[in-house]
């Protein structure tokens, strides 16, 4: 517990442990609860890890830069980067633009990611 409270301590906030769970208050006083036993992001899911390969491989196979595709969404590089390297969750609409910038059809490039995860 010890521990616990020191590292929560660090990031300006006081953290207790109730049963299993551990509410943490922050320097402004407003609580919020934290699991013990806390999911990964969605981003970091193991049915996620195939999206963000896909999407460099279609850059790649455009001959795009991360900055020309960027240009091409109207976005920045870092959504791009980000989006790639799976920093950044890819919602369904940006999945069907980042197709279409690339030149490929959105309905195959699915396919290909249900293919891919054995689905």
């Amino acid at each position: 517990m010890s521990h616990l409270k020191i590292q929560f301590e660090l990031a300006r906030s006081s953290c207790f442990q109730f049963s299993n769970r551990i509410a943490c208050y922050p320097i402004d006083n407003k609580p919020f609860r934290r699991d013990s036993v806390s999911m990964a992001k969605s981003q970091h899911a193991v049915r996620y890890r195939f999206l963000p390969a896909l999407l460099r491989k279609l850059r790649e196979d455009a001959d795009f830069t991360q900055r020309q595709l960027a240009t091409k969404l109207r976005s920045s590089h870092v959504f791009v980067h980000k989006s790639e390297v799976g920093e950044r969750r890819v919602d369904v609409t940006e999945f069907i633009d980042w197709c279409i910038a690339c030149g490929v059809e959105p309905e195959e490039t699915l396919r290909t990611l249900r293919r891919k995860r054995g689905v």
